[in-house]
């Protein structure tokens, strides 16, 4: 009896979960909460903005064999071209962004 008791707590924890820690990340922001990070100078989120357009960046010209001299190195200048390209595009996200900003520098339209 003990052990079928010990085998229904086992089981029945496994089936258990907690949705406080469900989470979906997908490492990049709608448009609208960019603008709204902006207009609350948030901080955090302007490096997380700009850490990930630099991951980005570095990941697609790994992937296309692609190596520029024109690394976008100025945190405000990729910040601010992110903010600009929401403002314009309200409805796309900050990946979208990533991508815009990514063709201007490099001249090197992929995924048209």
């Amino acid at each position: 009896m003990k052990k079928q008791m010990l085998l229904l707590i086992i089981l029945t924890s496994l089936f258990m979960t907690n949705s406080s820690y469900a989470a979906n990340f997908h490492g990049y922001y709608s448009c609208g909460k960019v603008i709204k990070y902006d207009k609350d100078d948030n901080s955090s989120a302007k490096g997380l903005l700009v850490s990930w357009f630099r991951g980005f960046y570095s990941g697609v010209n790994w992937i296309e064999g692609y190596n520029s001299d024109e690394y976008p190195d100025d945190v405000e200048s990729i910040y601010y071209a992110i903010i600009k390209y929401c403002k314009e595009n309200p409805l796309k996200d900050s990946a979208d962004a990533s991508m815009d900003i990514y063709h201007k520098i490099t001249d090197n339209y992929l995924y048209d």
